[in-house]
């Protein structure tokens, strides 16, 4: 994709004017012969602007001066990019504060994330050009993976509370989308995260220990699969049945299918599944770890991140998994990608 300009349009509108005024004397065509070349340039010759962006976390411009044993710790960034990588614009700002797991709202205008100023994650909404930053949650716990209905007005997320007296296990949570209305999801003793809205806004896939039947072994980098729930936390039924980690699910914008991060090679792979959990299918094959699919907006890419080069960076592919582009290149780390609407 190619790097986009901007409009040209006042050259037209000098050549007007010019036109109009008779442009001046022979000697005044003479001295300006060779200038202004661009005025040969057609308007509707300029590539349109992309109608999608990509948003993600990186540490590219963490504070030096913040100690870490390793570079996954460092402060990152929300940032937000052309689908070609281009034009890579820092919205947060906060080099000292680690800004994460961005997801876009369905009209594109705004963006959650979460961030730990006070070294607790909570969940914060800004505009996408990453002014207007309003804070949701204010627990002490920690909340995790918010994604927005598909008529903007809430957002589901994880959250590590204290309920009832029930332990502090993860919760699937649903609140307004200016963060009132809190209504807990899943009411039982499991380990529920990462939900997703589907895109016809009846359903919530998520991941779940529930299925785990030797609870004394739990093993926390496995044993996880992948369920969907009605939106009001009832009927749930498992997709995915296997003894490895099912994790970061993403619907398919016509909800038909479901993108998620498998543990079932040496290293995470991406798989691609119906939406009722047939077809199982690895799109990514590579000896490499790969993981955190999200669907472009017109379900023809997906964007994931990948440890292919020896650092996690952001990739696209198609659906079926063929093409697969490195979009960042940068010895920082950049993770989870978000894809904006179509605004075409």
């Amino acid at each position: 994709m190619k790097r986009f300009q901007s409009s040209l349009a006042i050259v037209s509108i000098l050549c007007a004017v010019c036109v109009f005024v008779g442009c001046g004397n022979d000697d005044d065509n003479d001295s300006n012969d060779g200038d202004n070349n661009d005025s040969d340039v057609l308007i509707e010759d300029l590539p349109p602007p992309p109608p999608t962006k990509i948003v993600f976390s990186s540490s590219r411009e963490a504070s030096e001066e913040v100690p870490v044993t390793n570079d996954l710790y460092l402060p990152r960034d929300i940032f937000v990019m052309d689908p070609d990588g281009a034009n890579v614009i820092n919205l947060t700002k906060t080099p000292d504060v680690n800004d994460i797991q961005p997801d876009w709202s369905p009209d594109g205008n705004r963006i959650a994330f979460l961030s730990d100023p006070e070294k607790v994650t909570d969940i914060f909404v800004m505009d996408a050009d990453g002014t207007n930053v309003i804070q949701l949650t204010e627990q002490s716990d920690f909340n995790w993976s918010p994604s927005w209905s598909p008529d903007g007005n809430r957002i589901v997320f994880m959250s590590v509370r204290l309920v009832d007296n029930r332990g502090f296990n993860e919760k699937i949570f649903v609140m307004d989308a200016d963060g009132a209305n809190l209504v807990r999801l899943t009411k039982d003793g499991f380990n529920n995260n990462s939900p997703d809205w589907s895109p016809d806004g009846n359903r919530i896939v998520f991941v779940s220990d529930r299925a785990i039947v030797d609870r004394a072994n739990l093993n926390w980098d496995r044993n996880w699969d992948i369920f969907v729930m009605n939106v009001d936390g009832t009927n749930v039924i498992q997709l995915t049945k296997h003894p490895t980690a099912n994790q970061n699910p993403d619907w398919s914008p016509d909800g038909e299918q479901i993108v998620f991060e498998a543990h079932r090679e040496p290293e995470s792979e991406v798989y691609v599944m119906n939406a009722d959990g047939t077809s199982q299918t690895n799109i990514t094959n590579h000896p490499a770890a790969d993981g955190n699919p999200v669907w472009s907006p017109d379900g023809t890419q997906i964007a994931f991140h990948s440890m292919r080069d020896g650092n996690w960076e952001i990739y696209v592919m198609n659906t079926d998994g063929t093409n697969q582009v490195k979009i960042t290149n940068n010895p920082a780390i950049d993770l989870s990608p978000a894809w904006s609407v179509d605004k075409r």
